[in-house]
């Protein structure tokens, strides 16, 4: 399972809590396009393209980290 990192512009940006839980349904490009992302964010959302992701993360993660649950790679 990978996690992804969004940082608090980013939280705020799409309405979930950067400390505590939280669930967000993206599609991948716009996560990309939300902020200059490293080599490993790139070569987890790039293949998605512009399909949904599906990002959870519990009080215990640390801030901004949430887990990769569900691929909806359908061009919905």
């Amino acid at each position: 399972m990978e996690m992804l990192y969004l940082d608090r512009r980013q939280c705020d940006r799409f309405g979930v809590p950067y400390f505590d839980e939280g669930t967000l349904t993206v599609r991948a490009g716009d996560l990309l396009r939300s902020k200059d992302y490293d080599s490993f964010h790139r070569g987890v959302l790039e293949p998605i393209g512009e399909g949904k992701i599906l990002l959870t993360r519990v009080r215990e993660d640390l801030p901004g980290w949430y887990l990769l649950n569900d691929l909806d790679i359908k061009f919905s």
